[in-house]
């Protein structure tokens, strides 16, 4: 009977964590070539494509990080691209919210357009996922947050259960 009833919890336990849906959080992107004036690009694709995974909705199989307490505790590590320690200070902030998965990605810009390439990163490993991401995506700069809409296609399979 203990052995039968030790079954049926662990059946459970299980099937609770399986079920628990991934915490998912987007930050804000990589600004590659450093232009100062460009910086606000790098919260306009986070705002957007964060949008864009709240139209998915949480019911399939992720819950997404509001983007106010990603601020919150980006701000609170007092993080600045422009210092050597900032990736891995990300990591910490990324650790601190408890998510399983990252988006994350990094945009350049030249002659009137962006390069933007996005991942999603296991926050465990802090490596992308081999498959599922959407990179090379050029743009005039007066389109670039109207990206969101493919990379979230492109990376979706990494994200929805």
């Amino acid at each position: 009977m203990k052995i039968a009833t030790f079954l049926v919890v662990t059946c459970m336990l299980l099937s609770a964590a399986i079920a628990a849906p991934s915490k998912v959080t987007v930050l804000p992107f990589t600004n590659i070539d450093g232009e100062i004036d460009r910086n606000i690009v790098a919260y306009d694709l986070q705002e957007a494509i964060h949008a864009e995974l709240e139209a998915i909705g949480e019911g399939n199989g992720f819950e997404l990080v509001p983007l106010i307490d990603v601020e919150m505790e980006l701000s609170g590590l007092n993080l600045d691209p422009s210092n050597p320690q900032y990736e891995s200070d990300l990591w910490k902030a990324v650790n601190n919210l408890g998510v399983k998965k990252v988006v994350l990605g990094s945009y350049d810009y030249d002659d009137g357009k962006y390069l933007v390439n996005a991942y999603v990163y296991d926050s465990r490993m802090k490596l992308p996922h081999p498959r599922f991401q959407s990179k090379d995506n050029f743009i005039d700069e007066a389109k670039v947050t109207e990206l969101a809409k493919k990379i979230v296609n492109d990376l979706k399979g990494a994200i929805v259960k």
